[in-house]
């Protein structure tokens, strides 16, 4: 009979290694599962947020240019752009060309207004052919709420009175009354409604000067849809 004293220990530490080794195998397998299942979420998650950032974009490029002005898809007939003085960013900046029979009928230029009351304002200009604004929309601020957001066109209409404006509209300075032009201020919110104007000013200026860049043929090489 087998009486040695060490063995009834090897077998009671076996079992325990064996236990464990299944614990270890079995913790594996769940945060295996937990991973795979995490990276789906979130692989589902960034495409339902690229999607409707996409169509987020569509819907405000199609609010500031003429409708039934156009016979292509501006997403897919887009440049980047940068002008640090008159777009207010060194990064580049996505302009979005409408054109009817292959002719230039209008832009929407991303520009910034860099001297928002909080912190930059971005915006969406649409310039027609004749360099006249067709509307203007406000993408991304941080303005006090109840003053500065009246930019926001689900705020107020504030920012409608940019359209039909141009840098020579008749006697018209491109500016707030108290600048020595005729449109009028947010109350409360000058400074936000001042970066605005001069935004507009800007792009409208970059418009003239950069008119030919800007409706030159659309070309493989011109940036794919996106987010403005």
């Amino acid at each position: 009979m087998d009486t040695d004293p060490q063995k009834p220990a090897i077998t009671e530490s076996t079992a325990l290694g064996s236990h464990f080794i299944r614990g270890l195998i079995g913790l594996v397998l769940v945060a295996g599962g937990a991973t795979a299942i995490v990276s789906l979420v979130e692989q589902n998650t960034r495409d339902r947020i690229a999607t409707n950032k996409s169509a987020r974009a569509m819907k405000i490029v199609a609010e500031v240019l003429p409708s039934g002005n156009y016979d292509d898809d501006p997403h897919q007939d887009t440049l980047l752009i940068s002008d640090s003085a008159l777009l207010g960013s060194d990064e580049p900046l996505p302009a979005y060309r409408a054109r009817f029979n292959l002719a230039p009928t209008a832009v929407a230029l991303t520009v910034v207004a860099p001297a928002g009351y909080v912190a930059p304002i971005r915006l969406l200009i649409g310039i027609d052919s004749e360099g006249t604004v067709t509307a203007v929309r406000a993408l991304g601020h941080l303005e006090t709420p109840g003053l500065g957001d009246q930019i926001d066109i689900t705020k107020s209409d504030w920012i409608e009175q940019f359209a039909g404006r141009s840098l020579s509209t008749g006697n018209k300075l491109l500016a707030l009354r108290r600048d020595g032009g005729d449109l009028d201020h947010i109350s409360g919110a000058t400074i936000t409604s001042r970066a605005v104007t001069e935004a507009v000013r800007n792009a409208l200026k970059y418009y003239e000067q950069n008119r030919e860049q800007l409706f030159a043929p659309n070309t493989s090489a011109q940036m794919p849809a996106g987010e403005p």
